[in-house]
């Protein structure tokens, strides 16, 4: 099991990361299951760093667990800000030219198509979003 906390500022996000990416190594996954859960995980904790905390708070914290059970892989992110269901998202327009989208709402949608199931729930003041992406068990791997 993986659990990490840290503060929620830009400086400890690369920490995170780095921390998310050895116990993927230690657990033997490898290539683009990785790649998508470090781009989801990324994506998640930043847009709580950034978005989350309007009022200039600076004692907020992102907690972070993972855990492999068979070949699924589940993301469990923890934070304090403000209220916030991910999973509640308009589409955003993929089909007009660049110039013509409205701005935001693509990294709602890369960690939609890169997981299998979200899951959001508020309590006691905290945002909890549930991720589970299915892993392929390789020979070689720990999972």
């Amino acid at each position: 099991m993986f659990e990490c906390t840290i503060a929620a500022s830009p400086d400890q996000l690369d920490s995170l990361i780095e921390s998310f990416e050895q116990f993927c190594e230690t657990k033997g996954l490898q290539g683009a299951v990785v790649m998508q859960m470090l781009m989801v995980l990324e994506e998640i904790a930043s847009n709580s760093i950034k978005y989350g905390y309007p009022d200039g708070r600076t004692d907020g914290r992102i907690a972070v667990r993972a855990e492999i059970l068979k070949n699924n892989l589940t993301l469990t992110v923890t934070d304090d800000a403000s209220a916030f269901n991910p999973t509640q998202f308009a589409k955003p327009d993929t089909a007009s030219g660049i110039e013509e989208r409205k701005i935001g709402g693509l990294g709602l949608y890369l960690i939609s198509q890169l997981t299998d199931s979200m899951f959001y729930q508020r309590h006691n003041e905290q945002n909890i979003l549930q991720i589970n992406k299915k892993i392929v068990q390789t020979p070689n791997s720990g999972v």
